[in-house]
C-alpha cells in the first residue's frame, strides 16, 4: 500500500511539473536552462513575479547574423562550423561547432522577428501557435516547447509536436532572412543530400525529364578514372527513358559553355534582378485571408449553437484550416524561389575571366545563383537560367 501511495505521489509531482512548464511556456516566461547562442540571460519581473528572459548579447548575434547571411549565399554548414572553430567561437558549453549545432541555431524561432509571415510559415509546418496573428508584430522572437520524446527526428526537423509562444524577448533575426533560411532548410530536406557532392559542379541541379534528379558516380581502370551521371528513378524502375551512359565531364563542358554566354549576356545589363513580383503569391494571400474571414464567422457561430450544430461547425473549420494550411505550403514554396534567387550577386568580370582556375565549390556556388536546373531527356539537355527582369 505504501508503494502504491510513493507511486501515486511521484505521478502526481511530475504532472504538477509538466502542467506547470506548458503554463509557463504558454505565457512565454523562460523555461529554464542557458540562453541561447546570441544571447544573455537576464532576471526580470513579470506581473510582480520573478522570472528570466534575454537580451541580446553584442558580439555574439554580430556572429549569428552573419551565420544566418551565409547559409543564405550558398556557405555549407560544415564550412560555417569549420570557420567558428578556427575563429575560437566557442557554444554555451564550450564545445567546438558542428554542422549540426549550427543547423539547430538556423532553425531556432528564438532569433526571429516574428511577424505574419512567420505565423504562417510555422502554422504550415504543423506547430501549435499560442498567439493570435495579431501579437506576431515583427518585433519579439518565438520560445519553443513540448515533449522530447514526442518529437520525430531531430530537434526542429518538424513542428508536429512543439508549440510556439511570443517570448519576452526582442527578435535579433529579421524575418524575410529567417524564413529564406528555413526554406533553403525545406527545399534541400526534399530533395535529401542533393547539391552536397563534390564529384561535380553540376550536383543538386541536374534532372530527368522523369522527375527524377541525377547522381554521380565515379568508375576507374588502370588508365584513367570516368564519371558518369545516373537517373535516380532507375534505381526503382521509375524512369521510362533509355538507359544512357551521360559522362558528367561533358555535360559540364555544354553547360560551361552555356553559362558563360548567359554571363557574357548579364554583364551588358545595368542591373540584372531577378524578377520579385510574383500576382500567384497575392492571389493566394487573398484565399488565405477570405479563408481567415470564414473560419471567424464559424468561430463567432459556435456560441449560438446547440450541440450538434457545434459539431458540424467544428468539421467545417478543421476543413478550412486543412484547406489553409495547403495555400500557406504553396506560399512557401513559392517564396523558397523568392528569397533564393532574389538578386543575382556575381562579378561577372571575375567569373568570365578566371572561370578555369576556380574550385569546384566555387563554381557550385556560382551555378546555383544563376541556373534553376537542368533537365536531361535521353541525350538532350534543357538548362533553364532564372528569370532576369531588365
Amino acid at each position: 500500500m505504501l508503494m502504491m501511495f510513493a507511486e501515486m505521489e511521484r505521478e502526481t509531482i511530475q504532472k504538477r511539473i509538466k502542467d506547470n512548464y506548458y503554463a509557463r511556456g504558454e505565457k512565454g516566461l523562460y523555461l529554464g536552462g542557458h540562453a541561447p547562442f546570441g544571447y544573455r540571460k537576464i532576471e526580470t519581473q513579470v506581473n510582480g513575479k520573478k522570472t528570466y528572459t534575454f537580451v541580446e548579447d553584442p558580439e555574439e548575434s554580430k556572429i549569428l547574423s552573419q551565420m544566418f547571411e551565409d547559409y543564405v549565399s550558398g556557405v555549407s554548414l560544415s564550412e560555417i562550423s569549420k570557420v567558428l572553430t578556427e575563429n575560437k567561437v566557442n557554444t554555451f558549453r564550450g564545445n567546438k561547432w558542428s554542422a549540426n549545432t549550427v543547423s539547430r541555431i538556423l532553425k531556432n524561432p528564438v532569433y526571429v522577428k516574428a511577424n505574419a509571415e512567420v505565423f504562417n510559415y510555422l502554422l504550415s509546418k504543423g506547430a501549435t501557435l499560442n498567439n493570435t496573428i495579431e501579437d506576431y508584430c515583427g518585433e519579439n522572437g518565438c520560445l519553443t516547447y513540448g515533449a522530447t520524446a514526442e518529437r520525430t527526428g531531430g530537434k526542429f526537423a518538424n513542428y508536429n509536436n512543439y508549440y510556439v509562444t511570443i517570448g519576452l524577448h526582442k527578435g535579433i533575426v529579421e524575418p524575410s532572412l529567417w524564413l529564406a533560411v528555413q526554406y533553403t532548410f525545406d527545399n534541400k530536406s526534399n530533395h535529401s543530400n542533393l547539391g552536397t557532392g563534390s564529384i561535380t559542379w553540376l550536383q543538386g541541379l541536374i534532372k530527368c525529364n522523369c522527375g527524377y534528379t541525377y547522381y554521380v558516380k565515379k568508375c576507374s581502370n588502370k588508365n584513367k578514372s570516368y564519371r558518369y551521371l545516373y537517373c535516380r528513378g532507375r534505381k526503382n524502375n521509375s524512369c521510362p527513358f533509355p538507359h544512357t551512359m551521360l559522362e558528367a565531364g561533358k555535360v559540364e563542358e555544354i553547360v560551361e559553355s552555356e553559362l558563360l554566354t548567359y554571363l557574357h549576356h548579364l554583364k551588358d545589363v545595368s542591373t540584372a534582378k531577378i524578377q520579385k513580383d510574383n500576382p500567384e503569391i497575392n492571389v493566394l494571400k487573398m484565399s488565405v485571408a477570405k479563408i481567415d474571414e470564414k473560419i471567424n464567422r464559424l468561430i463567432n457561430q459556435l456560441s449560438e449553437g446547440s450541440e450538434i450544430t457545434a459539431q458540424y461547425l467544428n468539421k467545417s473549420i478543421e476543413e478550412l484550416h486543412n484547406e489553409k494550411r495547403g495555400l500557406v505550403d504553396k506560399i512557401s514554396k513559392i517564396q523558397l524561389h523568392e528569397n533564393k534567387v532574389n538578386e543575382i550577386d556575381v562579378d561577372f568580370d571575375n567569373v568570365l575571366d578566371n572561370w578555369g582556375s576556380f574550385e569546384l565549390e566555387e563554381k557550385k556556388n556560382i551555378a546555383k545563383n544563376i541556373i534553376d536546373k537542368i533537365v536531361i531527356e535521353d541525350r538532350s539537355i534543357s538548362i533553364k537560367f532564372y528569370e532576369i527582369d531588365y
